[in-house]
């Protein structure tokens, strides 16, 4: 068995949410989660044969990747509207 040289850094503790965190992630790579799979099985009864060829790791993939524009297009719309700020800084205010 070889170890590895890889140096891990340090990361800044909040809390005990944020010490499982890791664990969490890696849980949900292993294992997928009913969420996971209902959010999988949705997108293909919505987008239909249009993406049959597409497998769950790519299609999971491109949800993600839309997901993350969709946020960031609301976090833009909400800073024209909201003078510069997001609705969720403007609720923590």
């Amino acid at each position: 068995m070889q170890r590895s040289n890889q140096v891990i850094e340090p990361t800044k503790f909040t809390g005990l949410a944020d010490a499982l965190q890791p664990i969490d992630d890696a849980l949900r790579r292993i294992f997928s989660t009913s969420e996971e799979e209902t959010r999988l099985q949705r997108t293909r009864r919505i987008m239909g044969s249009a993406i049959d060829d597409v497998s769950d790791e790519d299609l999971e993939i491109y949800i993600t990747e839309i997901q993350y524009l969709i946020d960031a297009w609301f976090d833009e719309f909400e800073r024209q509207a909201f003078d510069g700020v997001t609705l969720k800084q403007l609720i923590q205010e």
